[in-house]
């Protein structure tokens, strides 16, 4: 299976020493990750967009190139169309991937969570 991180997600890995990646990679999943997501980390903080482009790098993790329009739309879309999972700490995004039906992950203070 394949899962879609979110830009907050990472962010709050990154923050809290949380290696969501070894989770999903151990639990037998491709990670995927948007270049909108990575826009929206670099507009937030340049200093977390270097961190978190390193340790995709690292990671030998590829970024995705995506249409065009609002991030949390263009997940959604590409979760639904291609059954994909979505790992994210939104609420917004975690309401309409519910809605979707869209196999949901959630990054905790020690953990990453499947709700």
């Amino acid at each position: 299976m394949k899962v879609i991180v979110d830009t907050n997600s990472l962010i709050y890995s990154l923050e809290n020493k949380i290696d969501l990646f070894d989770f999903f990679d151990k639990n037998g999943f491709e990670i995927i990750i948007l270049n909108c997501v990575m826009k929206e980390i670099k507009k937030i903080n340049t200093k977390k967009f270097k961190l978190i482009s390193e340790i995709i790098s690292n990671k030998k993790i590829k970024i995705k190139n995506n249409m065009g329009g609002h991030t949390d739309d263009i997940i959604i879309e590409m979760a639904k169309k291609n059954k994909y999972a979505i790992v994210t700490n939104d609420k917004v995004l975690k309401k309409k991937s519910a809605k979707e039906k869209i196999i949901l992950y959630t990054v905790g203070k020690n953990s990453v969570k499947k709700i």
